[in-house]
């Protein structure tokens, strides 16, 4: 059983991304062969290019868009230094920290899903468990791209809708998947999601250390625990 309140941008991204594979090992496949033909005339090897750009764009699975995005910089201090911490969170579970990954996490996703789903299993026991499949399988994925000459990542594309107040922040941060390829004449080719995943970031000291947790069915439930239907309302954009 899927730990659902902990089901992450970057899980759900990493899952969109295995999509890629076929498409961008076919565009692999066409890249060596046009580096290995060194014999044909220019015109030759012209079409083969404009051939290639087409046949790549034709392999972009549904849901997909071509091109590369541009990562949303944070236009003060609290949204740059939550933007790092995303950042941060991201490349612990890439990188199987799970002790550093721990402390990104909202503590009340903790209790609600040891709640509702795991009362056989204790708070810490529920983090590690989830924390270490997410990681474990997002290794496995960076794994496979890297023997495919791919590499994928999460960009931070907006932060919105927020709530700023004394006690506490509560910022959604929109980010999209995005693949790139490392083609044979030196340039590189860039496939993202088209539309965003949305996860909540959370602080209690007014943007320096700042928690996450997933937007989905069961957020309002969890947020409900802290805050006001007012509160839910706009971060749900009810």
């Amino acid at each position: 059983m899927a730990i659902i309140c902990f089901i992450n941008l970057k899980e759900r991204a990493m899952k969109k991304i295995i999509v890629l594979l076929g498409a961008f090992l076919t565009m692999t496949v066409f890249n060596s062969c046009s580096k290995q033909d060194n014999s044909v005339i220019q015109t030759e090897q012209s079409k083969k290019i404009e051939q290639t750009e087409k046949t790549e764009k034709s392999n972009i699975p549904e849901g997909w868009a071509d091109g590369q995005v541009k990562e949303y910089q944070g236009k003060d201090k609290k949204e740059q230094n939550v933007l790092r911490q995303t950042k941060s969170y991201y490349s612990a579970i890439l990188t199987g920290d799970i002790e550093n990954a721990s402390h990104y996490v909202f503590e009340d996703c903790i209790s609600y899903d040891q709640k509702h789903y795991f009362q056989e299993l204790s708070n810490d026991e529920v983090l590690y468990n989830f924390l270490k499949e997410a990681s474990t399988e997002a290794i496995k994925l960076q794994e496979i791209f890297k023997k495919r000459g791919l590499y994928a990542e999460i960009i931070n594309v907006s932060i919105g809708p927020k709530v700023d107040s004394n006690e506490y922040l509560l910022y959604v941060i929109n980010a999209v998947a995005q693949v790139s390829l490392n083609k044979s004449d030196g340039t590189e080719a860039y496939i993202h999601s088209a539309d965003t995943d949305a996860s909540l970031a959370i602080s209690f000291d007014n943007g320096k250390t700042w928690k996450f947790m997933a937007i989905n069915e069961d957020t309002p439930n969890i947020l409900r625990m802290r805050f006001s239907e007012d509160i839910i309302n706009k971060i749900m954009g009810y």
